[in-house]
């Protein structure tokens, strides 16, 4: 679920064509094994905590109001995924842009898309970390598994 909040003000503020929001998020749930090759034990259920920082326009050129004032934001977050001595966590940052879909001034549908960077804890490594195969693979290649 998303919740957002608009920033207040206590003064009367000039009328802009956009407004900027902070939009807080937290997401809750659990990895399920999904391929014969899952064998890290998942201790715990995953969750991820991300904030938005986006504006919005409220008028503006003709394909803006056509994709009904799309927002535009920058997403920073964490994300645990259930064991940290093999999974490790994430952290990230993610411009991203927002459509409004559907919906009236109570209720609404929007999609949000962006690519960003990722710091990942832990990786996988053939040798040192073999069992973080979730996240991603990596080829066997002869020089891992050449004599020394």
């Amino acid at each position: 679920f998303l919740v957002n909040s608009s920033l207040l003000l206590a003064q009367p503020e000039k009328n802009h064509s956009y407004q900027f929001e902070l939009e807080p998020l937290f997401k809750h749930g659990e990895i399920l094994k999904h391929t014969i090759n899952f064998t890290p034990l998942i201790e715990q259920k995953s969750f991820s905590t991300e904030l938005n920082l986006q504006w919005q326009s409220k008028e503006g050129k003709a394909w803006s109001q056509m994709l009904h004032y799309p927002a535009w934001g920058v997403a920073t977050g964490y994300t645990y995924f259930g064991n940290k001595n093999i999974l490790g966590e994430a952290y990230y940052i993610v411009p991203n842009i927002q459509f409004r879909l559907v919906g009236n001034k109570k209720l609404q549908l929007w999609l949000k898309a962006g690519v960003g960077l990722t710091w990942m804890t832990k990786h996988y490594d053939v040798l040192e970390n073999p069992t973080n195969n979730v996240i991603a693979h990596q080829l066997i290649t002869p020089q891992l598994l050449g004599c020394a």
